[in-house]
């Protein structure tokens, strides 16, 4: 009460405790032990960063840790895939780098992402972005994830997707449009799948978009909430779906 009389910086830091705790509570489902199944109707659908790591090409560590996400969450019930647009970007940013790893001044213009890290601090030549490029369906189908088409756009099941647009456009300090046309396009099309269903669990949420950009989600989380809708927003992070599926199956042990 005092905090919220007074403000100041310590006001911000307990609304962001509280808002941890409501997060936790929804998506880590806080009643797991009264759970009696698991993910019973959920396709996950993977960002271009969360396949990038799953592929190996944000760093070993990382390949690691996606990995044993992506075998948690198939283990307990969930079906994993990417939409065609997906696939389409990761061509897209890899091409980029095709052409810029020619020259050093291209180098050292690349944006500082784990990506262009990897790229760099291995050496990867051109020819080498091309064979990533050509293996990378075959690659991701290896990781048991299905390649999928957007589902027909639906007005009935999406809303506001101009004001998504804006707050997407400026992530990261980047006004790239490709990558916001991507997540949009995205997040509309797990909203669609979902059909207006409404949902307060992962479990049974029909499909979610998962990235490991905390960014994107947060302004996705945002959205909807502005939008009003009900249920659990269409996007979350690698970390929370990691821990959810965790949950669950040390919950069915």
């Amino acid at each position: 009460t005092e905090l919220t009389r007074t403000g100041g910086r310590l006001l911000t830091c307990l609304e962001e405790t509280l808002e941890g705790c409501v997060l936790q509570k929804k998506l880590l489902l806080k009643d797991i032990a009264s759970v009696n199944r698991r993910f019973g109707n959920l396709t996950v659908f993977l960002d271009t960063n969360v396949l990038f790591r799953a592929l190996g090409l944000e760093g070993k560590l990382d390949e690691l840790a996606t990995r044993e996400m992506l075998q948690m969450l198939r283990e307990n019930g969930a079906s994993l895939a990417a939409f065609e647009n997906t696939i389409e970007e990761m061509r897209q940013v890899l091409s980029v780098f095709e052409n810029h790893l020619g020259t050093n001044t291209s180098r050292l213009s690349s944006h500082p992402t784990p990506l262009t890290r990897h790229l760099l601090t291995n050496h990867y030549s051109p020819s080498d972005i091309r064979q990533v490029l050509a293996l990378i369906p075959v690659q991701v189908r290896a990781l048991g994830v299905s390649v999928r088409g957007m589902p027909p756009h639906m007005e009935e099941f999406t809303t506001a997707e101009t004001e998504l647009a804006k707050l997407l456009r400026k992530q990261d300090g980047l006004d790239w449009e490709p990558r916001v046309v991507h997540d949009v396009t995205s997040i509309v099309g797990v909203v669609t799948l979902r059909r207006g269903v409404a949902t307060h669990s992962l479990d049974d949420a029909g499909a979610v978009f998962v990235s490991s950009s905390g960014l994107l989600v947060k302004h996705v989380r945002e959205w909807w909430g502005v939008s009003e809708e009900p249920g659990i927003p269409p996007a979350v992070t690698d970390v929370a779906i990691s821990n959810v599926a965790w949950q669950i199956g040390r919950a069915h042990v």
